[in-house]
């Protein structure tokens, strides 16, 4: 505990028996931070494929020659290592992402302490006691964006090899090839958004310890596709240190939901 929020409140005059702050909503901005960058490496990839790979391909009526075999052997090298030069900078574009998004947390958190409590707690909170966080953040998604990027390195080497053994057309090829760019894609955005919310649940955690505030309230994400054990969590409060067997709000994958910290005078 770097301050007790507690006495803080109780100093002003607070006798209620609890306040509950708002919940901090990661914004799809912050997402974008790290789905962008993630994004683009898939859109390059796939420029690769299209203009050094498919010409190569096609370069023939019917695939059967040694040669046509070698040159899509460098062409698809050629796609290796260009997904190896880009993902060389994933470590410094995450580790802005998640320094951004703790920057982005400090100051609203302070704001919902000031509205319930009237304290000012700005003087409390320093980036570098969020360090541990957003290394580890930073790390994790570094090696999700590589874990991605290397899948989609395999993917094409396999469509294409498969499609060369049954002379499949080129119009074919390249649109089994679009289409796994597209998941690529749609997998990029969904690690942003997630890790961003798990960062955000991090952080809830960290600001909320920091103030001695031992409880916080499990607000439900509304998601159309919801765990029913999330539903059924909606408004009770929980003990940071005793969470439940899933985990606290925001820590499942593609958990949308948010813990809503809170002060318990009676204690």
């Amino acid at each position: 505990m770097r301050y007790d929020l507690r006495a803080l409140a109780r100093a002003r005059g607070i006798r209620r028996k609890g306040i509950a702050f708002r919940p901090i909503e990661p914004t799809a901005a912050l997402a974008a931070l790290l789905s962008g960058p993630a994004q683009e490496i898939v859109t390059l990839v796939e420029a690769e494929v299209r203009e050094m790979l498919l010409p190569v391909y096609t370069s023939r009526p019917v695939i059967t020659q040694d040669d046509a075999a070698t040159a899509i052997s460098s062409a698809l090298a050629a796609v290796g290592n260009t997904i190896r030069r880009l993902v060389v900078g994933v470590g410094f574009t995450t580790r802005r992402w998640a320094a951004k998004v703790e920057e982005w947390h400090r100051p609203r958190f302070a704001a919902n302490v000031k509205a319930g409590t009237g304290a000012d707690v700005v003087a409390y909170l320093h980036a570098p006691d969020a360090e541990d966080q957003v290394a580890a953040a930073s790390r994790w998604a570094a090696s999700l964006i590589q874990g991605l990027t290397d899948d989609l390195r395999k993917e094409v080497e396999s469509l294409t090899w498969a499609a060369y053994a049954n002379q499949t057309p080129r119009d074919e090829l390249a649109k089994q090839l679009q289409a796994r760019v597209g998941v690529a894609l749609g997998r990029a955005e969904f690690i942003a958004r997630d890790q961003t919310t798990k960062i955000a649940a991090k952080l809830d955690e960290l600001r909320a310890q920091e103030a001695g505030l031992g409880s916080y309230k499990w607000r439900h994400s509304g998601k159309v596709h919801f765990r029913p054990e999330h539903l059924a969590r909606e408004g009770k409060i929980f003990r940071w240190d005793t969470p439940p067997a899933d985990g606290h709000p925001g820590t499942q994958p593609n958990c949308g939901c948010r813990a809503q910290a809170y002060l318990d005078l009676s204690e």
